[in-house]
């Protein structure tokens, strides 16, 4: 789903990653992924972690952000390349 189908929690945790640093690692990290280089799955999850705790996981194929929301369930985002520019589809996971 897109991010203006998101609702609550789940948006604003989205808009939350979305305007920090992690975000900014982790799309650097999927571009050199994207362009054939091997990624350390745990060491990028490590580095993310620094900048935005709440992530809980990281997926590589295909490249996905795990976080968790509160008491909520995990929210996925999804990297993906559109064009030049790098897109995002999100998962809800309910608990």
């Amino acid at each position: 789903m897109k991010l203006k189908q998101l609702k609550g929690i789940w948006k604003d945790t989205a808009e939350s990653y979305q305007q920090s640093f992690a975000s900014d690692v982790a799309g650097w990290h999927y571009s050199r992924y994207r362009m054939g280089e091997n990624v350390e799955e745990k060491a990028i999850t490590n580095e993310l972690q620094e900048f935005y705790p709440e992530i809980c996981g990281l997926e590589l194929n295909p490249f996905t952000v795990i976080i968790h929301v509160k008491d909520a369930g995990l929210l996925k985002i999804k990297y993906r390349s559109t064009g030049t520019q790098i897109g995002y589809t999100y998962r809800i996971i309910r608990r």
